[in-house]
């Protein structure tokens, strides 16, 4: 009788996984954990540091309106950028599934674009493209949706739509990772099935595409 191989032990993918986790702890826990031992000092202008045990670096942000103000404009643009980027992203990532390979390649190609260009190209190009006289106000003014130019450059706007711009292909790649593993044919069966069908056929990609989604958009909130 032939011996069956043995199975792999189950704590394999850990030992596995532990070079990148005690490097990801080095390099990322131990910082965090001393820059929260850090907030618990106070500050002077002329002494620096000063080594004492107090909470008034806590309590300064929780009275101070000024941290609060920032904090909500932050969540605000997290939310606008998550938002957005998935408005556009996931029907993105939905077509780039159903293509065909050739063209499938070409608009990869396109949506990673932005990711293979310099940080400092990007300001500048959306520098020029928010200005006053860019691009985008000669658009708008010229269709007359806008009276006149509106200033889009150093506000909240303009930060929202550059971020949507860095964003969309982390959410285009994570959402079209999790359809492709959707099988085509569900697609076409539904559509024999006839509309009885398309429910849960909807309910079958989301729950597939769920993990994907959510990855995405913790990557862009953050």
């Amino acid at each position: 009788m032939a011996e069956t191989a043995p199975r792999p032990r189950a704590a394999t993918p850990y030992w596995l996984c532990a070079p990148a986790l005690v490097l990801l702890a080095v390099l990322l826990a131990v910082p965090m954990l001393m820059t929260f031992l850090l907030s618990f000092n106070a500050y002077s202008d002329t002494a620096g540091i000063i080594h004492s045990w107090s909470l008034t670096n806590y309590q300064k942000i929780l009275s101070d309106p000024y941290f609060a103000s920032i904090f909500l404009r932050t969540l605000r643009l997290a939310l606008v950028t998550t938002i957005a980027s998935a408005l556009i992203g996931v029907p993105e990532a939905y077509i780039i599934s159903r293509l065909q390979p050739r063209w499938r390649s070409l608009c990869l190609v396109v949506v990673l674009g932005p990711l293979l260009v310099s940080v400092v190209v990007r300001t500048l190009g959306w520098q020029i493209l928010l200005a006053r006289t860019g691009l985008i106000n000669q658009v708008l003014v010229g269709l007359g949706i806008l009276p006149h130019p509106v200033d889009l450059l150093f506000t909240e706007t303009g930060m929202d739509i550059a971020m949507t711009h860095v964003m969309v292909p982390y959410m285009v790649l994570a959402v079209w990772t999790s359809i492709r593993q959707i099988d085509p044919r569900t697609a076409q069966a539904a559509q024999s099935l006839g509309r009885a069908a398309s429910p849960a056929f909807a309910a079958s990609c989301c729950r597939r595409s769920c993990r994907g989604f959510s990855l995405a958009a913790s990557s862009c909130f953050h």
